[in-house]
């Protein structure tokens, strides 16, 4: 009598529509679908076309998924994430009030104020994280008393400190190819910065007003989230975008189900 064998059959998973199915023009009387490992991750990354994803838990820290995690790229405003945390390491008070002057400003990111406008540290660093304003990085940079210099080395110290190895910075807005890091680096900074109250509520806002004194008036500017995906069926608890032609769209976001 003839011993059968088995013969593999090359399968496809359906996610969403929970199916594994394999074809066959092969006559038998047994035919059995089996998936004895799948990875799920593997699955998911075909919908994302991002040359760099790195996707973990937030409380174990497990990685889900990740593609090319540990390839240095440009960042560009994520960059600002560690420009909000090197002024909080030198913050000289949140009433401290600013003057705009002309180097501030920038394109294309930015607050519309005018060169002699004052306005608080406190609405520079919302600007700086919320709306990811360039001109609002420069100011706040500078509200520390730190020269550019002494403040891009800090940022440098900061992220060895943080254990972010493959990173570095040249400058506070991210404008710059020259501010680069890995998904690896930025997964150990976000989970550093996000627990801190003051980073939840810059980045998860999706609006905030900002009050400026131009001479003798006051003025107020609503600015908006550069994040859209604030309107989701999700709770967004931490987000930065970032966009250069260099560093291509960029995004960190932490995010919770109905289940948390």
């Amino acid at each position: 009598e003839a011993v059968a064998k088995w013969k593999h059959l090359t399968g496809n998973i359906d996610l969403y529509k929970k199916q594994l199915t394999a074809a066959t023009t092969l006559a038998s009387g047994y035919v059995a679908v089996l998936a004895d490992k799948i990875e799920r991750s593997e699955y998911l990354k075909e919908e994302l076309n991002s040359p760099t994803i790195l996707v973990a838990d937030a409380q174990s820290g497990e990685i889900l998924v990740e593609r090319n995690s540990n390839v240095v790229r440009p960042i560009a405003s994520l960059t600002k994430m560690l420009t909000a945390a090197v002024f909080l390491d030198n913050n000289p008070g949140w009433k401290k009030i600013i003057t705009m002057l002309k180097s501030d400003d920038t394109i294309p990111a930015k607050i519309y104020v005018k060169t002699g406008d004052k306005i608080s540290t406190r609405d520079l660093f919302f600007a700086t994280l919320l709306h990811s304003a360039n001109n609002a990085a420069k100011a706040l940079a500078r509200s520390t008393g730190l020269t550019d210099a002494q403040f891009v080395r800090q940022m440098n110290i900061k992220a060895k400190k943080l254990g972010m190895e493959n990173t570095k910075f040249t400058e506070p807005t991210g404008l710059s190819d020259g501010n680069v890091s890995t998904a690896a680096d930025y997964l150990k900074l976000s989970q550093n910065l996000l627990k801190n109250d003051i980073f939840l509520q810059a980045t998860t806002l999706k609006k905030y007003t900002l009050s400026l004194k131009r001479g003798k008036k006051t003025i107020k500017i609503a600015v908006a989230n550069s994040n859209k995906i604030l309107d989701s069926p999700f709770t967004i608890t931490g987000s930065k975008t970032g966009y250069t032609t260099e560093a291509g769209r960029c995004l960190m976001i932490r995010a919770k189900n109905k289940d948390n």
